[in-house]
């Protein structure tokens, strides 16, 4: 440490530089502190959180907002925990087809239980341990959707129904994870401040972009960990400068009685009277 001669932040930056030349990996590295206010791990110092009451006002509004972000030149390294690319299959049944052939929703549950759910069947016993024996189906030769294709149900004459035959198989995209706060779904999206921008410009920054995007009702926003003691700190001030102002006219009140008040100890000593309010 005693033979380093650059700060912490040009090692980050020139680390970060190297590995922009690597395609397909981005790098996110902090300096580690030893206190800190945050309450949640980032991938970058600051916090800035969106809350929304459906995860489809999130998935609209999030690229949008990150993209007007990453303009900005009072940022660098924005980024975000939403990561909506996962792959879902949809099964939408035909359920008058269904119903002609004496199938219901809870057949078809069933059956996609048996094949993907790990359906618990019994229990052997040994002298030392037990063992469970779970149900699933197969899906080493036909992977993805196309397993999804082998699913039988039994019709209510007895004959084999395939699944794709009343259902529709659709894939889609879905959050790989989907984060709370105060039982709403929210994503973080954190930044970093470059050498020439201080946090106060950050913060009037974002809180601008903001303004210019719209947000509906619906979507709140919200600074979080140092971020929002700085945020808290700044709306304080204002009473900070009251507050000491009213108390240096206190000070001068109580300095000018002092001076000016006849008594006879103030008038055969003046110089004395002088000094007790300058102590004052």
């Amino acid at each position: 440490m005693d033979e380093r001669d650059d700060r912490v932040q040009k090692v980050i930056a020139r680390l970060q530089t190297a590995v922009d030349k690597v395609p397909g990996v981005d790098l996110f590295l902090q300096p580690t502190q030893d206190l800190t206010i945050d309450t949640q791990v980032s991938r970058t110092q600051y916090q800035f959180t969106l809350q929304a009451t459906s995860l489809d006002a999130l998935s609209t509004w999030v690229p949008q907002l990150m993209e007007k972000l990453q303009q900005l030149p009072q940022l660098s390294d924005v980024s975000s925990d939403w990561q909506d690319k996962g792959l879902v299959a949809y099964v939408n049944v035909d359920r008058d087809s269904a119903s002609r052939l004496g199938i219901s929703m809870a057949d078809v549950d069933n059956a996609l239980y048996n094949a993907f759910g790990q359906r618990l069947i019994s229990t052997i016993y040994t002298q030392a341990n037990q063992y469970r024996v779970v149900l699933e189906h197969n899906t080493e030769n036909t992977p993805g959707l196309a397993a999804l294709d082998t699913i039988r149900l039994t019709s209510s004459d007895g004959g084999v129904v395939p699944l794709s035959s009343i259902a529709k198989i659709e894939q889609r995209f879905a959050p790989l994870s989907i984060n709370h706060l105060d039982q709403f779904p929210v994503t973080t999206i954190s930044f970093n401040v470059p050498d020439n921008y201080s946090l106060g410009d950050a913060v009037q920054a974002i809180m601008d972009t903001e303004k210019t995007l719209n947000l509906p009702v619906d979507i709140t926003t919200q600074f979080q960990g140092s971020t929002l003691a700085f945020q808290s700190a700044l709306g304080s001030t204002v009473w900070l400068i009251v507050a000491a102002v009213v108390a240096m006219y206190i000070v001068l009140a109580f300095c000018t009685r002092a001076l000016f008040t006849r008594s006879p100890f103030s008038r055969r000593y003046p110089p004395q009277g002088l000094a007790h309010c300058w102590r004052c």
